[in-house]
């Protein structure tokens, strides 16, 4: 008997990292995007967002691969918020985007991190926590 988890912690952002989601947007995402990743196929645990980011905590299929999903993820949101203008303008996403692999017996302490985005963001920039992800998980901030 095979058995399959892949927990992925995924962060989309905004192009440009502009400041698009205000709290009812952010709150309209993360409340309804469990059931639209669904009907793509898409496990989606948590979501997070913030005025230039969303965070999703996702558990991949079989037969899935993280940039098919990701892809999938921002099409989605893109249309969640874009068909009801839910903004003032459009909101497109940048090209890049985090995916780091979370550990099944972590899962409790990156919920609750996704969870409290709106508290974190009352004392911590979005670049802070960018700097922090990118130490974190060993990347090369390139400027």
């Amino acid at each position: 008997m095979s058995y399959f988890r892949i927990w992925m912690h995924v962060v989309l952002i905004t192009e440009g990292q502009e400041e698009l989601l205000d709290d009812v947007t952010a709150n309209s995402i993360t409340s309804n995007i469990k059931a639209k990743a669904m009907e793509k196929g898409i496990l989606v645990d948590s979501a997070g967002a913030s005025k230039e980011h969303v965070h999703f905590l996702i558990s991949l299929g079989v037969n899935q691969n993280v940039g098919a999903v990701i892809e999938d993820l921002k099409e989605i949101v893109s249309r969640m918020v874009n068909m009801p203008k839910l903004t003032a303008t459009p909101l497109f996403w940048d090209d890049g985007y985090f995916a780091f692999s979370a550990s099944h017996s972590l899962i409790d302490k990156v919920r609750e991190y996704i969870k409290g985005q709106v508290v974190l963001h009352q004392r911590k920039t979005f670049q802070e926590e960018f700097s922090e992800f990118c130490e974190k998980h060993g990347f090369i901030i390139k400027r």
